[in-house]
C-alpha cells in the first residue's frame, strides 16, 4: 500500500493505492453497499466539501483511491509556488 500527498497552490490531493484482491465492481458502480454508509458517506461527505472523489478497483490491480480538494479549502492559508510538494510513504 502506497499514500501520496500532493500539495500545490491551487488544490491538495490524496492518493492511496493497494495492490489486494479490490472490491466487488456492483457496489463500486453503486457507490457502496445498500443499506451501509461506509462508501456512500465518503462520497456524501466529498460533495459536501467541494472535493472529488475517484475510486477504481479490480481484481488484477487492487484498489485506488484519489481525493481532490481546491485549495481554498483545503489550506487554511494561501500557499505559493514555491510551496508545491508532493509526499509519499508505504
Amino acid at each position: 500500500m502506497s499514500v501520496t500527498f500532493t500539495y500545490a497552490k491551487d488544490r491538495f490531493e490524496m492518493l492511496v493505492a493497494d495492490d489486494g484482491v479490490g472490491m466487488d465492481p456492483r457496489y463500486q458502480r453503486m457507490r457502496g453497499r445498500p443499506g451501509h454508509g461506509g462508501l456512500r458517506g465518503i462520497y456524501e461527505l466529498a460533495e459536501r466539501i467541494e472535493a472529488t472523489l475517484m475510486i477504481v478497483s479490480s481484481e488484477q490491480s487492487g484498489t485506488r483511491i484519489r481525493l481532490s480538494l481546491p485549495g481554498t479549502i483545503a489550506y487554511e492559508k494561501p500557499i505559493d509556488d514555491k510551496q508545491n510538494r508532493s509526499i509519499r510513504t508505504g
